[in-house]
């Protein structure tokens, strides 16, 4: 017997047979030692709001209450950022939609802009030098690939003063953004007409000019067309002839900048598949022969050398290699490097590579990412590879990485306050491990189910699930790298 039910029956679930050797996991909290799990190689933790969170490498998320001390709401930082676009030449066009965007935001505070990216790239210059007072915070983030809730955290954290190394909660997040000043400029965005209208109503203190590919939002949005001519008209003809140009390392360079489909890669990277040798120079080269894009270190193939891609290139031959790379260097540096600010879908594509091949030490790779993106503070990513792992193990069959994903999906919704969330994911996580025989995995999911159980009635525990899965509908699936 179990909650009033017959044996065997738990909702629309099956109860494991009373007599089956694993400890009674309804009271964990009370039998479950943390302190021995946070030794084996966990993380530090990390809080978030209320609760504080740690990862381990065998049973995943750990959730716990965290000591509450009082404090204020965020607020704006005494000292407004200033992260500014590169520099870019002012080309034909910009005049005129700088003079047009002006105009726009006189009468709404979020402005659509579309045009070829040197242009875009010139006109965001000019905002954040022309229109913006030394005393106002200006940001500019490369968000390709990025989901609406990670490019929230990443103003959040940016612009508003708050406890080092904690992840707000979505309340406090809101209620900190709201009270910013300042232009924020968004390259690469794809928002849908929700997520537009959810964005500007919590930045309504900004003035947001955002640059995505689809144009003007079908919603009304303002929308600026920011136009240019091009020096040469970089013809499939042109681009073939400019390939063949290229060195060994040149060339091998932009194979993996194709492979990575678009999406920023930090030099470094590149260097560790060159063997060493320096990647300056040749991805200097595929700048100046306009096959790629330059901002800093991070590099980007161009979209004249994607669609089509040349012949003789052979992406895919990097595609496992970049990945690993990647993965590693995301590891080492996910504290040191602004990773948020070129770019969301190099990780995505990263990750569904992993996934994809299957073998043992690429899955745990796929889960140190998981890991790596949530220590660096972008739950939002973190929440888009979660859902990628459950479509994966549901593909494969595979019901000890499903309960995984599920057991860390529940424990992100429990940090960030989402309970009916949380107990839909943990439950049905717990029931998998069970199970499959994982009984200390199933325990520690007990334990993390106790804290997002409390205080739910069961009429909302009978909607929980619409709650936790509603949000999957239209999500696109990743392409993997190569």
């Amino acid at each position: 017997m179990r909650g009033g039910r017959p044996n065997g029956i738990a909702g629309d679930r099956a109860e494991p047979a009373p007599g089956a050797p694993i400890v009674d996991v309804r009271g964990s909290a009370a039998v479950l030692d943390l302190g021995e799990l946070a030794a084996g190689g966990a993380s530090a933790p990390l809080t978030v709001g209320y609760m504080r969170i740690w990862f381990t490498p065998v049973h995943g998320a750990v959730v716990d209450r965290a000591p509450v001390e009082p404090h204020a709401l965020p607020r704006p930082r005494p000292a407004p950022i200033r992260l500014l676009p590169p520099q870019r030449q002012e080309g034909p066009g910009v005049a005129e939609a700088l003079r047009e965007v002006g105009e726009r935001l006189s009468d709404s505070h979020v402005v659509h802009v579309t045009g070829p990216r040197a242009t875009v790239g010139g006109l965001f210059c000019a905002l954040a030098r022309e229109r913006t007072p030394p005393t106002e915070a200006v940001v500019y983030l490369d968000v390709r690939g990025a989901v609406l809730a990670d490019i929230l955290q990443v103003l959040f954290e940016l612009m508003c003063a708050g406890p080092s190394g904690s992840v707000a909660s979505a309340d406090e997040l809101r209620a900190g953004l709201r009270g910013v000043r300042g232009l924020v400029l968004l390259r690469d965005a794809d928002f849908t007409v929700t997520e537009a209208d959810i964005f500007g109503d919590t930045l309504r203190g900004c003035s947001i000019v955002i640059a995505g590919e689809r144009g003007p939002s079908p919603d009304g949005v303002p929308g600026v067309t920011a136009t240019a001519l091009s020096d040469e008209e970089m013809t499939p003809d042109v681009v073939e002839l400019r390939v063949a140009s290229l060195d060994a390392s040149a060339f091998h360079a932009l194979e993996m900048l194709i492979a990575a489909g678009g999406d920023a890669v930090h030099e470094r990277v590149i260097a560790a598949l060159l063997n060493g040798d320096e990647p300056a120079q040749r991805l200097r080269v595929l700048a100046e022969l306009a096959l790629a894009e330059a901002n800093g270190p991070w590099h980007r193939a161009a979209s004249s050398a994607l669609q089509p891609i040349p012949m003789g290139l052979r992406p895919e031959r990097w595609a496992g290699a970049l990945a690993t790379a990647l993965a590693a260097w995301a590891h080492e540096a996910r504290v040191q490097e602004a990773t948020w600010t070129h770019g969301f879908g190099t990780w995505r594509r990263t990750h569904a590579w992993l996934l994809r091949d299957g073998q043992a030490d690429r899955l745990a790779a796929a889960r140190r990412l998981q890991e790596d993106v949530a220590l660096a503070g972008r739950w939002g990513a973190w929440r888009s590879l979660l859902l990628d792992a459950v479509d994966h193990a549901e593909t494969r069959g595979d019901t000890a990485g499903r309960a995984w994903a599920l057991h860390q999906l529940g424990s992100r919704a429990l940090c960030l306050g989402d309970r009916l969330a949380a107990r839909a994911c943990l439950a049905e996580a717990r029931d998998l491990r069970w199970r499959t025989g994982d009984r200390a995995g199933a325990a520690v999911t007990q334990h993390n189910l106790d804290l997002a159980s409390a205080g739910i009635t069961a009429q909302a525990s009978r909607r929980s699930r619409l709650a936790a899965w509603a949000s999957r509908a239209g999500r696109r699936r990743p392409e993997p790298i190569g």
